[in-house]
């Protein structure tokens, strides 16, 4: 999480151990600057020395200078040869100009930019390229390490149900790029939706980062009860349907939608298994009891079993055990009464589920080198990707 605690004159970035911070100003001169304060350096590395600066591509020559004259005039700690300046100056991946149409929405119409005093239009397909690709290589980016978690759990699976280790491997790793792509797509529309001048139309006084977010929430649900929704309109489910499916739904979602949605591609069944189940056998049992503290252990066991049992990687066969001991079988009225006289009714339900799943886990074996291996060679493929 190095570079996202927003410290102050903390590191934007950090790259293969060295702190970076980027200015990107109308100028080398101003970028440069911008790292200083009262002739004093502002971005200092722990052990004192000033962190390196990104500046626009097309200011790197200038900036590399005026970091020269810096530390003739020693604002520069630890540092007293002018011709050291470029290890303390780092060329960007945009120039100024394309920096500036990255800032852009696809969302705004008409949009402008300022260039050496010049006012610029800015078209659909500048934004496209330096707007829209920016954001989703950064979606890209912030999806990866919770996939590559999920790839383990898809190779371990794999391995469990008899595949061997090369076959179990490419489908973890073809198994990744659906939702590496509805993660990075939805971080994209959003970031672009939040940053809009159309959004802070809309939400006037409201924070760009709240309405990313909200946006964030808002496509993730069009996802998961879009087509629930389409069904209705088209008279192909009722509305009484469409209410129970979107409460089950909204259920799961409060619990990490993005992720849920995504260990539906990587456990075999689950994306069956949790729409059976919570959507299902839940929803049969919320029909059947009417009593109020019934139907509060229902809602307690149904979220404890979307924070624990959904995000483990049982078999399907191991998925319904479970269910069917909690919401479906003819043992379930003893256990909601179990439940209630438990006095911590939560605490209850989760230890049975933990005590459910370390009995099943424990029956399994498999050899670690080779779970590290499959990691390996996984963030190898990303990284050449």
């Amino acid at each position: 999480m190095e570079g996202n605690s927003h410290e102050k004159h903390g590191a934007d970035r950090v790259v293969n151990g060295v702190n970076i911070q980027t200015k990107y100003y109308s100028s080398a001169n101003k970028s440069i600057a911008a790292a200083f304060e009262n002739g004093v350096a502002k971005y200092r590395n722990p052990d004192g020395s000033m962190m390196k600066i990104e500046v626009p591509r097309d200011q790197y020559n200038k900036a590399v200078k005026a970091m020269a004259r810096r530390i003739k005039n020693g604002e520069v700690p630890n540092e007293t040869n002018p011709q050291n300046a470029a290890r303390y100056v780092k060329r960007g991946a945009l120039s100024y100009e394309h920096s500036q149409i990255a800032t852009k929405s696809i969302f705004d119409r008409g949009s402008t930019i300022v260039v050496d005093g010049q006012v610029k239009s800015v078209s659909f397909g500048q934004k496209l390229v330096y707007s829209v690709d920016s954001d989703f290589l950064t979606g890209v980016a912030n999806t990866v390490p919770t996939v590559i978690v999920s790839q383990v759990w898809y190779y371990v699976n794999a391995r469990w149900h008899g595949q061997d280790a090369d076959e179990a491997l490419k489908g973890a790793v073809l198994g990744s790029v659906k939702p590496i792509l509805v993660g990075a797509s939805i971080y994209t529309v959003s970031s672009q939706f939040g940053g809009s001048n159309l959004a802070k139309s809309i939400f006037k006084g409201v924070k760009a980062d709240k309405i990313t977010q909200r946006t964030a929430i808002g496509v993730t649900a069009a996802i998961t009860i879009g087509p629930d929704v389409v069904d209705c309109l088209r008279g192909r489910i009722s509305m009484q349907q469409l209410v129970k499916n979107t409460a089950v739904t909204a259920a799961g979602a409060a619990s990490g939608a993005a992720t849920g949605a995504m260990l539906g591609s990587f456990i075999p069944g689950a994306g069956t298994v949790i729409g059976s189940m919570i959507g299902g056998a839940v929803g049969s049992i919320a029909d059947k009891f009417t009593e109020d503290d019934s139907v509060k252990m229902i809602r307690i066991a149904k979220e404890e079993f979307i924070d624990l049992v959904i995000f483990c990687p049982l078999k399907q066969d191991e998925f319904e055990e479970i269910v069917n001991k909690i919401f479906v079988g003819k043992e379930t009225s003893k256990l909601y009464k179990d439940m209630f006289a438990a006095g911590n009714s939560r605490k209850y339900i989760r230890d049975l589920y933990r005590k459910m799943i370390i009995d099943k886990l424990k029956k399994r074996e498999i050899n670690e080198d080779e779970i590290i291996e499959t990691v390996q060679t996984a963030s190898g493929v990303f990284q050449t990707a």
